[in-house]
């Protein structure tokens, strides 16, 4: 009896679950693109985001879900961190 391999395709591998992030930031107007652009320059698929701003009744919210590379999964916080008027970044 013979057995072949068949490597897997997108719809048939094992699916990861998202990483999610919540940032709190500045809260000028720009973060939003900024942290947009940085994940889809790194190759990252952006799965949900949940961004409210605030106002003198509520705080700002800014929630993601990212799936991203295996290679640069490990350095998504520093990088979200290091942005212009990104203050903290909490993994879920």
């Amino acid at each position: 009896m013979s057995a072949i391999a068949i490597a897997p395709t997108p719809s048939t591998a094992p699916s990861r679950r998202p990483r999610r992030f919540e940032l709190e930031t500045t809260g000028r107007e720009d973060v939003l693109v900024r942290v947009l652009t940085l994940l889809r320059r790194r190759g990252c698929r952006i799965v949900a985001v949940d961004f409210h701003e605030g106002d003198r009744h509520r705080p700002e919210r800014f929630e993601l879900a990212i799936d991203a590379p295996t290679r640069i999964d490990h350095r998504l916080e520093s990088w979200l961190t290091g942005l212009v008027d990104v203050v903290a970044v909490h993994p879920d």
